[in-house]
């Protein structure tokens, strides 16, 4: 036999995997549509709880400087920002409608999550960071000064430190994971557009 004939042959022995049916891609994605609105939801709950701290520590301490005010306000319209946009892409993520849909249509509909969700992961993330970052530092202003400059300026690297720390190291992580899994279902679903089509 020569090489020629093992390759024919080794060639036609091989088997495809057959490519995942409508039913188990449309599982996958619901799985990674609640998996999204849990984390939402969970997030919402904490931003909400965060909020009504913020108003009542604000309400306790009766801050005497503008700056305390500003620094409130700001963190409390990043974190009522954050929900609102949340509250649209959970929206998104809960209308279960697009699973009757074909699968082109289906597609479409992630694809539409997909740019929800990266609008929230860019945007809105980098207002909210904006803002709760200058709410914190303007907050802080009347609580250290009776700290000497040194001291003052330690807690506020240290506050924005973490705050970068969150934002550049776990955020991303967490984005680049979300991003997968929704970018999985998508290339899944022209995956299996493409063979229908062959």
């Amino acid at each position: 036999m020569s090489v020629e004939d093992k390759l024919q042959k080794l060639w036609q022995s091989k088997k495809t995997a057959p490519a995942p049916s409508k039913e188990a891609l449309l599982k996958k994605a619901f799985q990674v549509k609640t998996g999204l609105r849990r984390k939402l939801i969970r997030t919402s709950i904490l931003l909400i709880i965060t909020s009504v701290w913020i108003i009542y520590v604000v309400a306790a301490a009766k801050p005497t400087m503008i700056t305390t005010w500003i620094g409130t306000a700001m963190a409390l319209i990043a974190m009522f920002l954050f929900l609102f946009s949340s509250t649209k892409m959970m929206q998104m993520l809960s209308n279960d409608q697009h699973t009757d849909l074909p699968v082109v249509d289906y597609l479409q509909h992630m694809v539409q999550v997909r740019e929800k969700q990266r609008f929230m992961q860019t945007t809105i993330m980098k207002i909210y960071f904006i803002l709760l970052g200058a709410g914190v530092c303007l907050y802080m202003i009347e609580y250290t000064q009776t700290y000497q400059l040194p001291v003052r300026l330690f807690i506020f690297a240290l506050v924005l430190g973490w705050m970068a720390f969150t934002w550049f190291i776990l955020g991303k992580r967490v984005i680049k994971k979300q991003e997968s899994a929704v970018t999985e279902v998508i290339e899944r679903l022209q995956s299996l557009i493409k063979d229908n089509n062959n």
